[in-house]
């Protein structure tokens, strides 16, 4: 079991994931419990290395790399990006990804807590551009060398970001993880070596720096969680037992008492709105809804309940 954090994630506070996809299922229970949260304004992202130049060009508003859009079957992209962004001319993407730019820049700026998820080392370099990219857009592979990242090739592109960002914001909070999700098509040699040189960064980076720390989502899927009963039908990403597992664990880790206490009673309100009963009229039923009204007025004081008051008030009668 993790060591329980000293710094405890509010419920009031602001929180920015950015990574793979395992990030992606994090937010989206912080979203089911009301945290105020935003995640991968630029799309996936699995390399350590463009996470940390996306995040830095954000806080710093530099100009979009035009040297880096590419027109692919009439549709624009960049190759920082994930294939999400992008649009059916050069400007409208550039608008696009200035806008994910402001979006994230407004939320490293407002978030106390940052989490960022490592996927791969395993990292594909432009020749032409000489450059590492974030995705290649099914681009032929003779445009690009494959590489694996060195430990401290990661270490100085996240000494940089840090940088950065201390001169942006101050009192923050960096939790960094290792994306249990395996790379296959990089052979499960190279993805075992890949994950280690991740595992590595984050040691080194937890103990160097004092607001960063380790969530340990890799070894808890790899070894608490070692059997395929908890992957989904592709046996490479977690399914929802598994994801839930883990979503417990950084609870324990790092929500205080009060913020667990308000998740279980949100819980409660949130299975109620999705009761659907046989007779809508009926006064047991009636009842319900109004007791269910009367608990989330309670909690009105913590986070916004105007979308779910509405939801019963409109089958009161």
């Amino acid at each position: 079991m993790p060591v329980k954090s000293t710094e405890k994630i509010k419920l009031d506070q602001s929180l920015l994931l950015t990574g793979s996809c395992f990030s992606e299922h994090i937010v989206q229970k912080l979203h089911d419990y009301k945290f105020n949260s935003l995640t991968n304004p630029f799309g996936v992202t699995y390399n350590p290395i463009s996470i940390f130049k996306l995040l830095q060009q954000a806080l710093e508003q530099k100009p979009v790399e035009r040297s880096h859009i590419i027109k692919n079957q009439g549709i624009y992209r960049h190759y920082d990006f994930h294939s999400d962004i992008s649009a059916l001319n050069e400007d409208d993407l550039i608008v696009n990804i200035k806008k994910a730019y402001q979006l994230c820049s407004q939320y490293i700026r407002q978030s106390e807590w940052i989490i960022i998820t490592f996927g791969t080392a395993m990292v594909y370099r432009h020749k032409q551009l000489n450059d590492i990219v974030g995705n290649c857009h099914k681009i032929p592979a003779k445009e690009f060398e494959r590489e694996l990242l060195k430990p401290e090739t990661i270490l100085n592109a996240f000494k940089t970001f840090y940088e950065t960002l201390k001169k942006n914001k101050a009192g923050f909070n960096i939790i960094i993880t290792v994306s249990p999700v395996r790379h296959l098509k990089d052979t499960l040699e190279l993805n075992s070596l890949s994950k280690s040189i991740l595992r590595m960064v984050c040691a080194r980076l937890s103990e160097a720096y004092d607001n960063v720390q380790y969530f340990p989502a890799y070894e808890i899927m790899m070894d608490d969680l070692r059997d395929y009963r908890f992957y989904d039908a592709d046996m490479l990403h977690p399914n929802d037992q598994a994801i839930n597992y883990i979503w417990e664990v950084f609870q324990k880790s790092y929500f205080s008492d009060e913020t667990i206490h308000f998740i279980r009673k949100w819980e409660t309100i949130r299975n109620a709105l999705q009761h659907r009963p046989f007779y809508p009229e009926s006064e047991e039923h009636q009842r319900f809804i109004r007791n269910t009204i009367q608990q989330l007025k309670v909690l009105s004081t913590k986070v916004d309940i105007k979308a779910e008051l509405d939801i019963l008030e409109k089958q009161l009668k």
